[in-house]
């Protein structure tokens, strides 16, 4: 029974974040996404619905972005450029 419904699940995430996955040229990011949810789903005590797949994959999204560089990120470094050139 336990091997049936963990099947389901990862199915049903597959489904979720396919259907939900907004970065058409980064598949290589939608299957290390669709793991993480996957074992988040398979490992939590809780319910996993839609909204429990959403949660992990904006978790999933934010641990990927904690080292992009942001627009305030970019002008710092230009005007230290700008600086370091004067």
């Amino acid at each position: 029974m336990s091997n049936d419904v963990n099947t389901q699940i990862k199915e049903r995430v597959v489904d979720v974040v396919t259907n939900e996955w907004v970065l058409p040229q980064r598949d290589d990011l939608l299957e290390d996404c669709i793991e993480f949810v996957t074992e988040e789903a398979l490992t939590t005590d809780g319910v996993v619905n839609y909204t429990f797949m959403l949660q992990a994959m904006i978790e999933f999204l934010s641990k990927q972005a904690v080292d992009t560089l942001s627009t305030r990120d970019i002008d710092d470094m230009a005007m230290a450029e700008q600086m370091g050139a004067a």
